[in-house]
């Protein structure tokens, strides 16, 4: 939380715990003293702020300033980061696609590919997991080291190494 908003936070509790304080007690002299004591306290409160700009080089409207720009730079940041993740998605589902393309070209048909990438990362690519349990292999082809066609196109297309591909078969 910011500077200006545990501030707030300080006023406002200390306001509920004066009033809780002072519904508890009896009428009577201690009253009236601890309602002075609770008075003093949240006025203390209230120039904290005021206190420590003076008692350091800044004023009281640069910390505000500051606490301001630093909260509106984290959001832009993480909208930022969420906009690079969506626009990852996008960029990989596009591979997806082409890969699955070219290998029904080459008679590997049925080949789901699912992308694990880490979005806290700008989308770095964990993973890909290529699901070849409902694939169908032509008849020409059946001959050929599938495996090896699917990892060679994942990774060209992706721009990975074999090592981040994993096959999911029935065998």
């Amino acid at each position: 939380m910011s500077g200006f908003g545990s501030w707030i936070m300080s006023v406002v509790g200390a306001i509920l715990l004066t009033t809780l304080i002072d519904l508890c007690l009896q009428d009577g002299e201690t009253k009236k003293f601890v309602k002075i004591v609770c008075s003093l306290i949240i006025f203390a409160i209230l120039l904290a702020p005021i206190t420590t700009a003076f008692s350091s080089d800044k004023d009281l409207l640069t910390i505000l300033e500051n606490d301001m720009e630093n909260a509106t730079a984290n959001e832009y940041a993480v909208k930022e980061q969420a906009f690079l993740a969506r626009l990852k998605e996008k960029e990989y589902e596009t591979l997806k696609n082409k890969a699955v393309s070219s290998l029904k070209k080459q008679g590997i048909d049925g080949v789901e590919i699912l992308v694990i990438s880490d979005t806290a990362n700008g989308g770095e690519i964990l993973k890909i997991i290529v699901n070849t349990q409902n694939a169908v292999i032509n008849s020409e082809n059946e001959n050929i080291d599938f495996i090896k066609e699917i990892k060679d196109e994942v990774s060209f297309y992706f721009r990975v190494e074999d090592n981040f591909i994993e096959i999911l078969s029935n065998e």
